[in-house]
C-alpha cells in the first residue's frame, strides 16, 4: 500500500498521463487479491490441520 502510494505521488509529481496512475491502481488491486487468496489458503489449512487433530 505505501508503495501504491508513494507511486502515485511520484506520477502526480513528475506529471505523467493518469493512464499510468490507472497501471499503478490495477498492480495494487493484483496484489490485494493474490494477499488475500493467500490468506485464505492459509487459513484453509490451519481448519484442515485441526480437524485432523495436529
Amino acid at each position: 500500500m505505501v508503495i501504491w502510494f508513494g507511486l502515485n505521488m511520484l506520477g502526480r509529481e513528475m506529471g505523467m498521463p493518469g493512464g499510468y496512475a490507472l497501471v499503478f491502481d490495477l498492480a495494487a488491486v493484483a496484489a490485494f487479491i493474490w494477499a488475500l487468496a493467500v490468506v485464505w489458503r492459509v487459513w484453509r489449512k490451519g481448519r484442515e490441520l485441526d480437524q485432523e487433530g495436529r
